[in-house]
């Protein structure tokens, strides 16, 4: 088989490259995830229909520079370090450092999300803004609908040793001391006329806008008042806000995060809903 790498910046998305040259193989055997930074030059780019992404392939012409001494390279190893890798993170790393929901402006409905999401030429997350009902929000079922979060990798903590779980993270190495905070783990799923979207994943800040109510205060919620703050949200007309992570041939299934969930007026519903 050909030898490949996966390669990353500081952008959400990562580059697979293939190396042919043996003699480069060689020395891809010394490299070290997260930790060794390429400056990589004059690498041949192709549609890979199988990956719908681009990839890229090393040629004679092709120049790698191994940990560069300049201080780019050091800014980029210490994001390596920290950065999500499984796509579930990576969306929610997304999520996260979106400068402002309310940027997001681009009105479909849930069939063209869906459409986009499932057949994509290309991997590349989009942002879609659609006005929709929730018809799915289990608050007062039996699973859990918070748990604790690492600080440092956004990744679960297991509350019953306290400690993030991610041996990638800086806290398993013991560089940094365990930090954890309560966050909403909840899905939904979104429709209107056109179709739905389920699973979608509410992020914990639009979980707690959205139902007024922090994680923390939602643990000491009764049943009944678990019950009843359900009905204040399900089944209202409301505008999403998302960003999704289509499916590829790696992963069947599109993610898809809700970063806002607001209520809307049915004159403003029905004013701004797409037909198709």
């Amino acid at each position: 088989s050909v030898p490949h790498l996966e390669v990353m910046d500081q952008s959400p998305t990562c580059l697979y490259i293939q190396m042919w040259d043996a003699e480069m193989g060689y020395r891809a055997d010394s490299w070290k995830p997260r930790e060794t930074v390429l400056f990589i030059a004059d690498v041949k780019l192709n549609w890979n229909d199988f990956k719908k992404c681009m990839t890229g392939t090393v040629t004679a012409r092709t120049i790698i520079t191994e940990n560069p001494d300049i201080a780019d390279a050091e800014d980029l190893r210490e994001h390596a370090r920290t950065a999500p890798t499984v796509p579930s993170a990576i969306l929610d790393q997304l999520a996260i450092n979106f400068p402002e929901p309310s940027a997001i402006n681009s009105v479909m409905s849930c069939q063209s999300v869906w459409s986009r999401a499932t057949n994509a030429e290309s991997a590349e997350s989009f942002t879609a803004l659609v006005f929709a009902a929730v018809t799915e929000l289990d608050l007062d079922g039996q699973m859990s609908h918070t748990l604790s979060k690492c600080q440092h990798c956004q990744q679960t903590v297991d509350d019953t040793v306290g400690l993030c779980m991610n041996s990638e993270c800086l806290v398993s190495s013991g560089v940094e001391r365990p930090l954890s905070q309560r966050a909403y783990d909840l899905r939904v799923t979104l429709a209107d006329h056109t179709g739905s979207l389920p699973g979608c994943r509410l992020t914990s800040p639009a979980a707690a806008q959205a139902l007024n109510c922090s994680p923390e205060d939602f643990d000491c919620l009764s049943l009944d008042a678990k019950t009843t703050l359900k009905w204040k949200l399900l089944l209202r007309r409301c505008a999403a806000r998302l960003v999704v992570l289509p499916a590829t041939r790696d992963r069947n299934s599109p993610l898809i995060s809700v970063l806002a969930l607001d209520k809307v007026a049915l004159p403003d519903y029905a004013a701004r809903t797409p037909m198709y």
